[in-house]
């Protein structure tokens, strides 16, 4: 018998919770900061118009990032639980 805790883990699951954890946060950031534009010309200036805002729109962003935040908390418990 060894007196090694049968939960702890290897250091190479450690991490793979952190590079996990910078990943997902990389896809939030690409997805969060990538914005859209449409602009409707018309023969008159007056009437020509342009939107633009972020691809989720601005509720779908603050949810990824709450999720974000959520997952990094839940990755940051598994890796200290490893140790």
């Amino acid at each position: 018998m060894t007196d090694q805790d049968p939960r702890a883990a290897a250091p190479g699951k450690r991490w793979g919770w952190i590079v996990l954890a910078l990943v997902a946060g990389l896809l939030v950031l690409l997805l969060t900061g990538l914005h859209h534009g449409v602009c409707n010309d018309s023969s008159d200036p007056a009437l020509s118009s342009c939107e633009s805002g972020p691809v989720l729109g601005v509720a779908g962003t603050w949810l990824a990032w709450i999720a974000y935040a959520l997952f990094l908390g839940f990755c940051a418990w598994r890796v200290a639980r490893r140790r």
